[in-house]
């Protein structure tokens, strides 16, 4: 091989290394494709209920209590279960106590009252000896009462071949024995037990109004020479003439005296047991009436009485 062939073999080889070299070094540049999202698939799950909404009932508004209206008895009363005479008794209110009524049946000749023997804590009274000063704030809570016949022939019915018995019972086919009447026993007298009244202070104070009492019925007893031998009572019609009438018991003789201002009055002739008597009166004016047992000697006179004053209708 001549000079410049070697020459060239050397300069193409120095050219060859030169160019390696050169890419050892060299950098690749890649263009960019940019952030690509991934792809992601998410399973699709049925929808959740929805439960429907719970509705909340709404209470129902409560009634308005009213509030009880005061009454005033007149004279000694029966409380029963129901509004007739018929309804099973719960107890005894005295005169002039006060109670406190809650409402009157249909009729408005029952008052219903606030009693803590009753069944839900109240009774039944008669509305005509209950004197009340706003009879229109009592309400209606029941219808009237129906009046069943009464006494022994009440359960028997016609057509059947059977009648009732004494106790108003029916009986089929029986033959029912008479009962024994027991012997009368004679009640032993004791004295009337005292009561503290008088003149100035009367067991009994009472004023009549056309929408209050229109009547008394007032029992007790007197006895002499023991025991309290005089009763006093005090009221004041509305009208021109009341209607007296006495019942009594006892092996004495009731003595009554009447005054007005202190004076008997005229046409005042005493009023015997067993009798009713009219009287003539000063509307508005007060009236004290006495009620004596007359003394006897050697023996206890008793009576027991019960007292009605009405005034006309």
């Amino acid at each position: 091989m001549d000079y410049n062939c070697r020459v060239r073999t050397y300069f193409f080889v120095a050219i060859v290394l030169a160019f390696l070299l050169s890419a050892c070094g060299l950098n690749i540049s890649v263009p960019s494709r940019g952030t690509v999202a991934p792809f992601i698939i998410t399973a699709t799950l049925p929808p959740t209920p929805i439960p429907p909404p719970t509705l909340t009932p709404v209470p129902p508004t409560p009634s308005p209590t009213l509030a009880p209206v005061t009454g005033t008895t007149s004279t000694q009363l029966n409380v029963r279960g129901d509004p007739s005479t018929s309804g099973a008794p719960l107890g005894m209110i005295g005169p002039f106590a006060k109670v406190q009524i809650v409402g009157k049946d249909s009729s408005g000749k029952w008052y219903q009252i606030i009693y803590p023997q009753g069944k839900d804590g109240k009774g039944w009274i008669v509305a005509q000896y209950v004197q009340v000063d706003n009879l229109t704030a009592i309400p209606t809570i029941a219808d009237a009462a129906t009046p069943s016949p009464t006494g022994a022939a009440s359960s028997f019915q016609a057509g059947t071949g059977s009648a009732p018995n004494a106790a108003g019972t029916m009986q089929t086919g029986e033959t029912v024995a008479p009962t024994a009447i027991p012997p009368t026993i004679t009640p032993t007298l004791i004295p009337a037990p005292p009561d503290g009244d008088s003149a100035q202070s009367p067991a009994i104070r009472i004023t009549f109004s056309p929408s209050g009492s229109r009547s008394l019925i007032y029992s007790s007893d007197v006895s002499a020479p023991q025991g309290d031998a005089e009763d006093w009572i005090r009221f004041t019609p509305y009208t021109s003439s009341v209607t007296i009438h006495l019942a009594c018991t006892g092996n004495g003789t009731l003595e009554v005296d009447l005054q007005q201002d202190g004076t008997q009055i005229q046409n005042w002739n005493g009023t015997l047991c067993g009798t009713t008597q009219q009287v003539d009166v000063s509307a508005g004016r007060a009236y004290l009436m006495s009620l004596a047992a007359e003394p006897a000697s050697g023996q206890l006179e008793y009576v027991h009485y019960t007292l009605s004053i009405a005034t006309p209708p």
